[in-house]
């Protein structure tokens, strides 16, 4: 699992705009969701 939070958190960081962040957040699983939302705010 640790391999896919790595993989997932890449693109995040990758990603600049604030509405990808949200839909990948949705995508996501919802303990990383919970980081990510915490992060846009």
């Amino acid at each position: 699992m640790l391999d896919l939070d790595r993989s997932e958190f890449s693109l995040r960081l990758q990603l600049k705009s604030k509405a990808e962040y949200i839909v990948i957040n949705e995508i996501t699983s919802e303990g990383i969701t919970k980081l990510n939302t915490t992060k846009i705010e």
